[in-house]
């Protein structure tokens, strides 16, 4: 079989494949494949690259939302997946046009090689289906917007020190003055302690941080639940799916804990 016959026999493979034959072809060639099992194996090679390769391919009948059908179409454009994607038709071109009567073996190999990427493509999607959007850390971090605990003529007070050094990132300093000014007397203390974990946080120091806000749930006052809001948000940062669950049965007990919503949305798709 020369090269020429062989390149005519892969473009009326693909023909067959993305349905472009009129009837009669369509009918010859469905023969074809019956009484030719080399045919019949390459057929079902290129329809398994062909699918894997055309979104339009995918089966969306049991994806009840429109986002869900976009969010398969996000995942088939991630950059790793395009890669991989274009991976798999280089090979397929390669082996298309390889000459057989002279390297059968190298072709052999080149088929496998084509059908293990078109395997490790379709292994792939599922696990990125899985963790599309579910980067709940990002979304709901929120450690720029801390509460802010300060009237207005109290600038001078320890904590609005401490506020005004962590509102411009210096989380050293923060985390150096309120341990010298900390008072646990103070109605203040549980929002120093809010200031205190976020800075250790933000400080690369998340055993530290998780301390002190155990310290603000311990204070057993209205602010200790934001105590475990900011667990959470370490946990999730920290991908400690255990724990982080275990910070979202805490407060999902009492719609008036801090970020009660939050959980729950996070909860849901958890």
């Amino acid at each position: 079989m020369n090269s020429e016959f062989e390149h005519m026999r892969e473009e009326e493979i693909m023909r067959f494949v993305r349905g472009e034959m009129g009837p009669e072809e369509l009918n010859a060639f469905e023969e074809q494949i019956k009484s030719d099992s080399l045919l019949k194996e390459e057929v079902a090679l290129q329809r398994s690259v062909y699918n894997s390769l055309n979104e339009n391919e995918w089966d969306t009948s049991e994806m009840s939302t429109t986002e869900e059908i976009e969010e398969l179409k996000n995942v088939l454009n991630e950059p790793g997946l395009k890669r991989a994607s274009e991976t798999i038709k280089q090979v397929g071109n390669t082996y298309a046009s390889m000459d057989t009567s002279e390297l059968k073996t190298s072709k052999k190999t080149y088929k496998w090689l084509a059908m293990a990427a078109t395997l490790l493509l379709l292994l792939t999607i599922p696990f990125l289906l899985k963790n599309q959007d579910k980067d709940f850390y990002t979304t709901y971090e929120d450690w720029n917007a801390l509460p802010s605990f300060v009237e207005k003529g109290s600038s001078q007070n320890s904590l609005a020190l401490a506020e005004e050094l962590y509102k411009k990132d210096k989380f050293e300093e923060t985390i150096a003055h309120l341990k010298e000014n900390i008072d646990a007397e103070s109605t203040l203390y549980p929002a120093s302690l809010i200031y205190l974990g976020a800075a250790y946080f933000k400080s690369q120091n998340s055993a530290k941080a998780l301390a002190v806000f155990d310290q603000l749930v311990d204070t057993k006052t209205l602010y200790s639940s934001y105590g475990y809001w900011y667990k959470l948000l370490i946990y999730l940062q920290k991908n400690d799916q255990t724990n982080a669950q275990k910070m979202l049965d805490v407060i999902l007990t009492s719609p008036d804990n801090y970020n009660f919503k939050k959980a729950e949305e996070i909860n849901a798709s958890f």
